[in-house]
Parts: structure tokens; sequence; C-alpha cells
């Protein structure tokens, strides 16, 4: 029986002959099978079954977060299942009960739990495997001390960084006004190390504060891929917006009152910070003057 380098080359074929597939869709559609084949960790296809395929199909839609990263993938399943259904008889039936999730499923972005906190304050404290590995717990390290959104994040400037008062202003905010966000010594000291690296490779170390590995602003997808990667290793899904639900409820079980949290949100309605609070959780924050410094249990 085939194993997963020769099933991927019959499933490429299976493409071009029967779906007549663009270059594009085939590479993608290749990707998210090779990412199957090694979820489910098949020796070759006779291991295939309908329980393996629905645990990769469950493990997608908890993970990803947009219907235009799902999709695609769910639809290069569905079509793998097809082929493998036509090619063998192996009973497979998932093909037809694959559904693309609904825009509740996509946009609940739920407030992690005490033990998913702490594993993302571990996160964020872990050894760096290179820069890119660097930049990304730096941006988690960032939303969840700091409870930054997405364009806010991808916007700062070194210029915005108060070193003597240990603030950084966000001046480039939802509802354009201007907030002040505190940061402590660890921020710092990667802020640092980051703007060395960048000195080295010849980059602009004066303006935006996360650049691509062309030296560039990081893109938004960039940002949610930062995210993904770290969802990966973590095991659940973190997405910048549940995390700024979990800096919110830090400091409030660390007796922060609910209009300073309001004020590092940025939220104009406090009845909004109070839904971003779970007042279950036990993570706390500790540190001089309410800045976080680790995640305590």
């Amino acid at each position: 029986m085939k194993n997963q380098e020769g099933l991927i080359l019959e499933f490429k074929n299976y493409m071009i002959t029967e779906n007549d597939a663009k270059d594009t869709t085939i590479k993608n559609y290749i990707g998210s099978i090779v990412k199957l084949l090694d979820f489910i960790g098949i020796e070759d296809i006779t291991e295939i079954n309908n329980e393996k395929v629905r645990s990769y199909v469950s493990y997608v839609r908890n993970i990803y977060t947009s219907k235009n990263t799902i999709n695609p993938i769910l639809s290069a399943v569905k079509l793998f299942c097809k082929m493998l259904v036509s090619e063998y008889s192996i009973g497979l039936t998932v093909d037809i009960k694959i559904k693309s999730p609904t825009a509740n499923e996509v946009n609940h972005h739920k407030t992690p739990t005490s033990d998913e906190t702490f594993k993302i304050g571990d996160y964020c404290y872990g050894k760096a495997k290179g820069v890119t590995d660097f930049k990304r717990r730096l941006a988690c390290m960032l939303i969840i001390f700091g409870g930054y959104r997405n364009d806010e994040l991808i916007n700062l400037e070194w210029s915005n960084i108060d070193y003597e008062r240990k603030i950084i202003k966000i001046s480039k905010a939802k509802n354009d006004e201007v907030r002040e966000v505190p940061i402590n010594e660890d921020i710092i000291c990667r802020l640092s190390q980051l703007k060395d690296v960048y000195k080295e490779k010849g980059y602009n170390a004066n303006k935006y504060i996360l650049l691509n590995k062309f030296g560039e602003k990081i893109s938004s997808q960039t940002l949610c891929n930062y995210f993904l990667t770290a969802s990966e290793e973590l095991g659940f899904k973190l997405i910048p917006h549940s995390t700024r639900k979990a800096m919110a409820t830090m400091y409030f079980n660390s007796n922060v009152d609910l209009i300073n949290i309001q004020k590092m949100l940025g939220h104009k309605d406090l009845k909004t910070t109070q839904l971003y609070v779970n007042p279950d959780s036990k993570v706390e924050i500790v540190g001089s003057e309410n800045i976080l410094t680790r995640i305590r249990r």
C-alpha cells in the first residue's frame, strides 16, 4: 500500500486530472494534507479512518480563527477523502460530514482558563529558537501584559516607548485616543535585544518595533501566524483578543480597579471591560506598582 509520499503524489495527480486545479491550489492543498497525515501519524493508507480524520478536522476548527484559513483546509481534506474513497476501498465517509464553521464558532473568543494563562506566561518567558520565535514570544508578551489590539501592536514604534516612565504610548488606537500602557524590565530588556538584532541586519531600527524578515513592518497575516504557531506549541487556541481578556482578568485579580483596566484596554464603555474579566480565574500578577513581571499561581 502507498506510504505518505506516494499518497501526496497521487493526490497531486488527482487534483490535476479530476479538478483541473491551479498551481497555487495544488500547493496549498498538498500542504494541508501533509499536515493531516503528520497529525494522524499514519505509515500507510490502511491506517486512515473516519475517527482520525475527524480528530484532525476538530483540531483545525479549534486552533484557527479565520474562515478564510479554515475553509481551504477543510476543502483539501474533503477532496483527499473523496480520492481515497474513489481509488481505494477503505470505507471513509467523512467527506460529506466535514462542515465549515459558523460565524459564532469562528468569532467566539473565550477568556483563557487559569491553566492556559500560566502556560501563556511560560511560553512568553521561554527560550526563543531564533529571531522569528523571539518576535513571536515578544508579541504574546506585549499583549498579555499590555492588552494591545492587533493594529496597535503592528503599528507600535520605538518612539512610543518612554523608558524613564516605563510606559508605551499607543497613539494609533481604535478610538483615536492616546493611552499609556505600563511595561516592565523584562519587556524593556527584550526590546533592547530586538533592536540590536535589527541593527546587525541593517534594518531601520528607528521606526516600527515588529519587522518581518525583509525589514518591513509586519502584516496582520504575519501577526496571525505568530499566534497560530504559538497555539500549536501551547496545545490550545491563542488569539490576541482572548489574550487581552487574560490580561484584564490578571490585573483585576491583582486588585487593579476596573477604571484603570478600562483605560489600558482602550474601552469606551466600562461594561465592555467587565465582560473581559473572568471572576472565577485565580491568576494574579506580581511586580511593583502593579506592573506585570511574572504570572503567579
